[in-house]
């Protein structure tokens, strides 16, 4: 029996490097039966160039985590615009293995996260017939059987719809990321990962439900995008992950962690100076707004206003003295007034 198709969308904007990194690990996987898809959100670097060069076989990619594998190059490469994707672009490589054929979709500019990663997925979706959507930061390296171990857990059940794996630090692979993914807390506005900065003693080696899946590495099933639909982007960036997991857990889709299925993520490759604090503030905001009644917003922003907002202005104030985060984290929390939620028909 044929393992289900797993569309893998890769998001790269100015990072290229990591990008290849992350391409030799997955084209070194033991699942039989992936499409990778780069999407590329406009970058300046020469990312492109890049991508071509080392699917001719001309860049060596090889580090701790990934030996070179010259036996898959050359890669068979197609490129598409945007245009030509969302207009029913036409798919010409579905006969090449796997580990021996690659995907870019060229943006004219950048997207950003949030809607980056729709387009991949709505090409996944229309063109490639895949059976699972995953989502994977350029800036992670996978281990082997990762891919396996969480189709294996998404089999598993029905209403599983989101399952994360092991994340470690890649520059302490001895220490958690996150397990899965995290809890939601929508009083606070807080999404903690779990078993973040633990060391790994065996005490998270089980599958377990969490709120939701980390999107370093997010596989969801396609009847899930069928009745919730895909990335809200209006987030842009962050908080877009949790949205979607949550969206689904109200339609009776768990998320799931995978313990034996394992990534290495470079955290804050990915992150801009300043940019990531505006979008984490404004979008907290924008997203406990879409997943609470009126009375417990209130109390949300009351605990904003009475707590939060005076320890973060005495953190980057005082304490780090980064004016530069201080006003962008004031600027989140003008502009997360001005968004508009979702008509309840959208998705």
């Amino acid at each position: 029996m044929l393992a289900p198709k797993v569309a893998i969308i890769i998001l790269n904007w100015n990072g290229w490097k990591d990008t290849l990194e992350c391409l030799e690990s997955l084209y070194q996987i033991t699942y039989p039966n992936y499409e990778v898809v780069i999407v590329d959100n406009g970058s300046e670097d020469n990312s492109l160039g890049n991508i071509r060069d080392y699917c001719e076989g001309n860049i060596e990619v090889a580090t701790d985590f990934v030996p070179y594998q010259p036996e898959n190059k050359p890669i068979a490469l197609v490129e598409y615009t945007r245009d030509d994707v969302e207009s029913g672009g036409v798919d010409t490589l579905g006969a090449i293995p796997s580990d021996r054929k690659l995907r870019i979709i060229k943006n004219g500019k950048n997207y950003g996260c949030s809607e980056g990663n729709n387009i991949g997925m709505r090409y996944a979706l229309n063109c490639l017939n895949a059976d699972y959507i995953l989502l994977l930061n350029n800036d992670v390296v996978v281990d082997r059987e990762f891919l396996g171990e969480m189709v294996a857990v998404a089999e598993s059940d029905v209403h599983i719809g989101f399952v994360g794996p092991k994340a470690y630090y890649y520059h302490d692979d001895g220490v958690i990321q996150y397990t899965g993914g995290g809890s939601i807390d929508l009083l606070r506005g807080i999404s903690p990962c779990i078993a973040r900065n633990k060391r790994d003693t065996g005490n998270y080696d089980r599958n377990y439900e969490v709120d939701y899946a980390g999107g370093a590495c997010i596989l969801c099933k396609k009847e899930v995008i069928d009745t919730i639909g895909l990335w809200d982007d209006t987030f842009f960036a962050y908080w877009e992950e949790t949205d979607w997991c949550l969206r689904g857990k109200k339609e009776g889709y768990a998320s799931m962690y995978a313990w034996k299925a394992k990534i290495w993520h470079k955290e804050g490759a990915t992150s801009g100076s300043g940019l990531n604090t505006y979008f984490m503030t404004r979008n907290r905001a924008y997203f406990v707004k879409k997943h609470t009644d009126a009375a417990e917003y209130r109390q949300f922003l009351l605990y904003q206003m009475c707590f939060q907002f005076w320890y973060m202005l005495f953190i980057y104030g005082i304490y780090q003295r980064d004016f530069t985060k201080l006003r962008y984290y004031i600027k989140g929390i003008r502009d997360s007034r001005n968004l508009k939620l979702p008509t309840p028909s959208a998705h």
